[in-house]
Order: structure tokens, then sequence, then C-alpha cells
């Protein structure tokens, strides 16, 4: 994968952070009702945009969780993937497809919102005029089968990794998925299941630690 470190302007991993967790506390930019499905595109300077994908919650995106029967996806170009994400990237994605046209895209997300960052960002890299750059999801399940996605975000050079805190099941499952490649930091002490909002009380603090531990604080 590209080693981004060498271009100036980039948000850093803690900046990631905050992208994604405004996709839960700002308004979207694309939403879709029935899947619930909710994105949040913030531009920098003229050709970059993060583009956060909201995680879960409440009881509709719990439900789109759970629809984990694969689906074989031709319409993206995604191969065999997880329904219940597949169904709101395909709801937004015609939107998402023309705001993102001739940008440099760094796609990010917590939890579920990093599953379906993962596959709008493999949907991207098949796009002629969008020119993703990074996938840096947070604590995302698994939404892959096989390794499709690595193979296609590896032909564009796409710069990922993947954080996910100690005890936190969710990057775990389902079971027999993949996530969209094998790069990944592990953060934290442990997963604060008592937390309100895990990702700024357990991820955030992780992140910011591992960039110093490592000398390596974003892309």
């Amino acid at each position: 994968m590209s080693d981004l470190r060498s271009f100036d302007g980039f948000p850093t991993f803690v900046d990631l952070v905050h992208h994604a967790n405004r996709a839960y506390t700002k308004a979207p930019s694309i939403s879709d009702k029935a899947t619930g499905c909710e994105v949040r595109i913030e531009y920098i300077g003229a050709d970059l945009a993060v583009v956060a994908f909201r995680g879960t919650k409440g009881f509709q995106d719990v439900w789109m969780d759970a629809r984990v029967v694969p689906w074989y996806d031709r319409q993206l170009g995604l191969g065999w993937c997880h329904r219940g994400f597949l169904l709101g990237v395909r709801a937004v994605w015609p939107a998402l497809r023309t705001a993102i046209l001739g940008y440099r895209v760094i796609f990010t997300g917590h939890s579920k919102g990093g599953s379906e960052a993962s596959q709008a960002c493999v949907a991207a890299c098949q796009v002629p005029g969008i020119y993703p750059i990074a996938l840096v999801p947070f604590s995302p399940a698994r939404c892959f089968i096989g390794n499709r996605a690595e193979t296609i975000l590896a032909s564009r050079s796409v710069f990922y990794l993947r954080f996910e805190p100690a005890g936190d099941p969710v990057p775990e499952v389902p079971p027999g998925y993949n996530h969209a490649a094998k790069c990944k930091a592990d953060i934290g002490d442990g997963w604060d299941l008592k937390a309100d909002h895990p990702l700024m009380t357990s991820i955030l603090p992780g992140v910011a630690k591992w960039g110093i531990t490592h000398g390596w604080a974003g892309i």
C-alpha cells in the first residue's frame, strides 16, 4: 500500500477519528431513510474529500448489521459481501459518486460506518475520475468474502490501516467474512463497554497514543 506521509495537507489519524465522530453528531451530507445509511463529506482544499459513514446508532442500524447473509454484488463490483452494509452503500452511492467525482478521497467511519466506508472505497476504486487514496476505518465489522476487495485496493495503491481497540468484538464478526485488507493497528488498553460512545472514549485516546508510540501520526 502507498505511504502517504510524503504528501502535505492530509489529516492525521486523530483528525479522522473526529471526522468519523462528526458523522454521528452533525447533519449528514447524504442519507437514505430506508436503510438508515448516512454519510458526511468534508472537503479539504480544492481536491480532497473526506467521506465518513455513520456507525450503528439505533434499531434500524442493528437490523442492517444483522443482515449477514452474503450477496454477490455486480452493481458496484464488490463481489460477495455483507448484505446489510451493501444495501446502505448502494442506496447512497449515486449521490456519493457525484459528490466525489474528480476528488482525491479518504474514506473513514466507525463500526458499521467503517464497514460501509470499506465497501464504498472499493466501489470508488472502480470508477474513472474518482481517486481513492486512503481507507482508515475504526473498529469495523467484517464485510467481504474472499480477497477481491484487497486486490482492488492494491491495484489503485490505496493506503489502508484499520484501528481496533483491545477487546472490541465488532472487528471479529461476522464469521466467514474478511476485512477490506489485513493491515491493522491494535490500540488501547481495552474496549470501554460502559462508554456512551466508544469512538471518543476508547478509540480516540488509543489512536493518539499509537501515533506517539510509532512516530506516525497520520497518512
